[in-house]
Order: C-alpha cells, then sequence, then structure tokens
C-alpha cells in the first residue's frame, strides 16, 4: 500500500462526526470558582492615632511605628494636627519620614506645615523622583 491508500483506509476507520447520529462529547463543566474578595485592609488609623497622642516615651513611640508600613503612616497625616505631625516627623527622623512622604498624596501641604530645616531634611533623604514629583 502507498502514502495515499493507507490515508484513505485511515479515514474509512474513522467515523466521521458529521456523518454519525451520535451527539458529539459535551465538555465536563467545571464549576466556576466564587471570585475571592481582596481582603479588608486591617484599621490601622485608629491604633496609630493612638499611639502618637499616647504618654509612651519617644523611644517606645519609634519602636512601634517601625512596626507599621510607611503607607499606613501616610495614611493617618490627615487625622492629626500639625503639632502632632511635627512630632510625628521629629520621632521618625528624616530617613523614615522621607519613606512616608513616598506615599503621601499631597506631600507638599505638609512640607509647607513644618519648618525649613525638616522639610528639607525630608526632601534631601526622598528618592529623587519622588522629591521632584513633591515640588
Amino acid at each position: 500500500m502507498n502514502k495515499i491508500e493507507n490515508e484513505e483506509e485511515l479515514m474509512k476507520q474513522q467515523p466521521n462526526i458529521e456523518e454519525t447520529d451520535e451527539e458529539p462529547i459535551a465538555a465536563a463543566e467545571v464549576p466556576e470558582e466564587p471570585e475571592e474578595e481582596a481582603p479588608e485592609r486591617p484599621d490601622y488609623d485608629a491604633e496609630l492615632v493612638a499611639l502618637i497622642r499616647s504618654d509612651l516615651p519617644d523611644r517606645e513611640k519609634h519602636e512601634r511605628l517601625n512596626d507599621y508600613h510607611e503607607n499606613d503612616i501616610a495614611q493617618i497625616l490627615h487625622l492629626l494636627s500639625a503639632e502632632e505631625r511635627n512630632e510625628l516627623y521629629r520621632i521618625l527622623g528624616p530617613d523614615k519620614a522621607s519613606e512616608v512622604f513616598a506615599y503621601v498624596e499631597n506631600p507638599a501641604e505638609y512640607l509647607a506645615g513644618m519648618d525649613i530645616e525638616r522639610a528639607a531634611d525630608i526632601l534631601e533623604n526622598m528618592d529623587a523622583d519622588d522629591a521632584i514629583d513633591t515640588l
């Protein structure tokens, strides 16, 4: 048998779906998994505000603040008075404060509320692209 005859023989052996009365086999239905909801962001706002307003020594506040992400700290700035924010910046130090400012939506507003030296220290410690965006 040559190649063409082999192919013709194979075709005869395999039924054509269109020529059969059989229903095509349906694909197994896979149940849809319910969409998982994004986990809710823990509400650190009240914790952070209470920590900043507490009578703990600055060293203890600093250690506890280091347990929070910079974005969480940035999210509470609007809840603090100008005096409380300045205390927070002092406790954090310029390095950590500059990391917090990378997450602040309107950093110029908060920089304007602090003394020029502290603002300059924070800007100096920010990544260049974040500092440029701030200015």
